[in-house]
């Protein structure tokens, strides 16, 4: 029942950004066919497994996590650890990510803090929604987001070259993200 991102967020990150795949998304989610789940089984829908066991030395990847603050802190120390990798062997790796505003949270401060972010987009609650999880049952396809955002540009020094992070690339994003009605 996760709240998804807008098509129109999808399609300005692989336009804007490369990205290509998820970090974490399921057969029935996916906007892309490559992406990283939870479950073994979904490797027969295009999984590449759990994103903890993923280890792309380049390329381009958006995650918007299950909103978890042990699992984001999780996420984050992995990316931090790729992007390592990736900076001594020169290669562009990227990751968009996409999680609740915690300020206040040690998984935020450490995306924040990370020494390969490059960009960072505030969203405030009322200027931006998500596809909604539970849309076969609901009302509409879109809702308003619960609270505030922050989409964090994490890329090794070889990536920040090839996807450069822009004030018009995140003013085109903040209004992709704006609820549609």
């Amino acid at each position: 029942m996760q709240a998804a991102l807008h098509g129109e967020v999808f399609d300005l990150l692989h336009e804007d950004f490369g990205c290509v795949a998820e970090c974490f998304a399921s057969p029935l989610n996916c906007r892309w066919g490559r992406f990283c789940s939870a479950a073994d089984l979904d490797a027969e829908f295009g999984s590449l497994g759990s994103f903890f066991d993923f280890r792309p030395e380049s390329g381009s990847f958006e995650a918007n996590p299950p909103f978890d603050p042990g699992l984001v802190s999780d996420m984050a120390a992995h990316m931090d650890e790729l992007l390592l990798h990736a900076k001594k062997i020169s290669s562009a790796l990227c990751f968009v990510v996409v999680i609740p505003s915690w300020k206040d949270q040690a998984c935020w401060k450490a995306l924040r803090a990370s020494p390969f972010r490059r960009g960072l987009l505030e969203l405030p609650q009322a200027s931006h929604g998500y596809c909604e999880g539970g849309q076969h049952y609901r009302k509409g396809r879109y809702r308003l987001a619960n609270h505030d955002s922050t989409v964090f540009f994490l890329q090794s020094p070889a990536a920040e070259e090839v996807w450069p992070v822009s004030d018009t690339k995140l003013r085109r994003l903040a209004a992709a993200f704006r609820a549609k009605s």
